[in-house]
């Protein structure tokens, strides 16, 4: 379908192309290396994205307790400037993206369960998303863990976190 969509912009360039001096055809080029660029983009995210929690998942099979696990969880870099924009950032975008507000507040007062948000964000940091991919990373797994029904229970147990992400 993409393709189809690509040849008839370019049919419709081409037809223009008198018309506009050329710069449809541009236009044209340019769309595609934008579309690219966001392809390209969107797929390092992916790797990025499963890389961490390969990382986090063997983190948590190699810990002895909850509280080993946390220790061993490394600490993203904005930690002390930037906390309370990533976590508002976060809870927005959850919120719109269908989990009660009253959810999100009651998982984010949980000091426990924020070290864990905290350390898989900083997996991810390592493997080299930026802040805003870190904020998508956690809504990712708070949304996909709310609609598999374990985001409940995740506050209480990491594994619940992860059964579906």
């Amino acid at each position: 379908m993409r393709g189809v969509i690509d040849a008839i912009l370019l049919i419709f360039a081409l037809i223009f192309a008198v018309k506009t001096y050329g710069l449809s055809v541009i236009a044209w080029f340019v769309y595609l290396y934008i579309k690219n660029r966001i392809a390209v983009k969107h797929t390092w995210y992916r790797v990025r994205k499963n890389n961490a929690l390969k990382k986090v998942s063997n983190l948590i099979k190699n810990s002895n307790n909850d509280q080993d696990f946390i220790n061993q969880l490394e600490k993203p870099s904005w930690l002390k400037e930037r906390a309370d924009e990533f976590f508002y950032s976060v809870s927005k975008i959850a919120v719109y993206n269908g989990i009660p507000e009253k959810t999100i507040r009651s998982l984010f007062s949980n000091i426990y369960f924020l070290s864990v948000l905290i350390g898989i964000a900083a997996a991810m940091e390592q493997e080299g998303g930026s802040f805003l991919e870190q904020q998508n990373f956690i809504v990712d797994i708070l949304v996909d863990a709310y609609k598999n029904g374990s985001l409940t229970s995740a506050a209480n147990d990491l594994n619940a976190l992860f059964t579906r992400v």
